[in-house]
């Protein structure tokens, strides 16, 4: 099995909350937030907040790809919300990337998935 780091797109949310939610599902810590609530309910809670919280322009998201079946394996979230830290990371909303672009917002969202930047741009914040 090899692994890569790779950035985290808007489409991985879904296996973003299977992997968060496979590590700690039974820790005593986990049980005493979530007292009762079944492993599929957890992963539908983090799926629902997902959209908010990829377009959280505070926080920067890697996850690690198991490169011989595509699956994600792990994933690591980075807050900078309390600091100055680690403005290079914080994504352009999707408003700056278009006018990085020199585009109309309208042209932008046209010409663009929902998933990625074109021409290299971080991923913009879609929330």
């Amino acid at each position: 099995m090899r692994l890569e780091l790779q950035d985290v797109k808007f489409r991985d949310g879904d296996a973003i909350a299977y992997v968060s939610i496979s590590a700690f599902f039974n820790d005593p810590f986990q049980q005493t937030l979530f007292p009762g609530m079944s492993f599929d309910n957890q992963v539908a809670g983090i799926k629902s907040r997902w959209p908010r919280n990829c377009g959280d322009m505070s926080a920067h998201y890697k996850k690690v790809v198991d490169t011989e079946t595509g699956e994600v394996v792990s994933y690591s979230k980075w807050g900078f919300s309390s600091t100055n830290s680690g403005g290079e990371l914080k994504r352009p909303s999707v408003r700056e990337c278009a006018r990085r672009l020199g585009l109309p917002l309208i042209i932008f969202l046209r010409k663009t998935s929902r998933n990625e930047c074109p021409r290299g741009h971080p991923q913009p914040r879609w929330a």
